[in-house]
């Protein structure tokens, strides 16, 4: 219960980062108060510090959740891991090319653990939940796939200016 205020303030701190920062009066003890947050990251990531807290506390609520489902918490170990691998590898948020290089091989290297375990593990419950994980997987990446199939059709034929080509 202790972590939810702590993240609420951090959610706060996160939020309110631009505006802190813009008044010259209230910059230096915002920027001193919560180092801890926005230092390790590239001025344009400073949000990714909340990322990195909720990706911990997420990764701690799934067992605690899924208690007596071991297939779901595999799944959706998984599905955090792999969400904040995709985010840290498409932004880059870390201040040098070494420490975004080293995210991105620990949280792919936990992704391969996981799985590995998962192998190593009797499932009692697979029949049922493994088929509407299946099918909720499955809708959700329909529903990519006529995303993308739309916004490419809305690309190619919406109405852009005339001298696009410039």
């Amino acid at each position: 219960l202790v972590v939810f205020p702590f993240l609420s303030l951090v959610g706060h701190a996160t939020l309110r980062h631009t505006n802190y920062i813009s008044d010259d009066a209230r910059a230096d003890e915002h920027l001193r108060k919560f180092r801890f947050l926005f230092f390790r990251y590239h001025p344009s990531c400073y949000w990714f510090g909340l990322l990195t807290l909720t990706r911990g506390l997420l990764l701690c609520l799934v067992p605690v959740v899924a208690r007596e489902a071991p297939s779901v918490q595999v799944v959706a170990m998984g599905c955090v891991l792999l969400i904040f691998l995709l985010v840290q590898f498409y932004r880059k948020p870390w201040c040098s090319v070494p420490a975004n290089l080293a995210d991105g091989i620990i949280a792919g290297l936990m992704l391969l653990m996981l799985l590995c375990a998962a192998m190593s593990t009797n499932f009692g419950d697979a029949d049922g939940v493994i088929g509407i994980l299946g099918a909720v997987l499955f809708v959700l990446m329909l529903a990519l796939v006529l995303g993308l199939i739309g916004y490419g059709i809305q690309w190619r034929f919406g109405k852009r200016p005339y001298y696009h080509n410039f």
